[in-house]
């Protein structure tokens, strides 16, 4: 039977530590590389903090993690009730512009994409937003359960 969890919160920036907490107690349960937990919490907790601020605009909202093994892959999903916004269509920053000159924002994006393997977006159709992030391969035989 594949891996799952999942975690759902009314969350301010303050329960992101909440968020970082699961995502490391999931990794340890699914047998994951401490290296690759860390990649998958910066990933979630700079996609999460992003919801929170941006999309709340630093108002409690409905926020929900998941992760789950899908084959040898690890997916993680966070499923929110904010305005629509699809990171995946965000241009990168212009990393040729030296930091002091560039427009502020954006690399959260930037350390995102870089932490995981595959970054999708889905809008539900009860609204709101549910970014989908993979990390390849990393269930192998010996830890995989599905």
């Amino acid at each position: 039977m594949p891996l799952s969890a999942s975690l759902s919160l009314t969350a301010t920036k303050k329960d992101l530590i909440e968020v970082r907490q699961f995502i490391e107690e999931t990794g340890d349960k699914f047998g994951l590389d401490p290296e690759l937990i860390a990649r998958v919490r910066l990933a979630i907790d700079e996609a999460a903090a992003n919801v929170l601020e941006h999309g709340y605009q630093n108002r409690p909202g409905v926020l929900e993690v998941v992760l789950k093994q899908e084959k040898a892959d690890l997916v993680g999903q966070i499923s929110d009730k904010a305005f629509s916004f699809d990171p995946t269509l965000a241009p990168p920053p212009d990393l040729s512009v030296p930091a002091p000159l560039r427009s502020p924002g954006g690399m959260g994006l930037t350390l995102i994409r870089q932490a995981l393997d595959e970054m999708r977006y889905e809008k539900p159709l009860t609204g709101g937003n549910c970014l989908i992030m993979v990390w390849r391969n990393v269930f192998h035989s010996s830890n995989a359960a599905g």
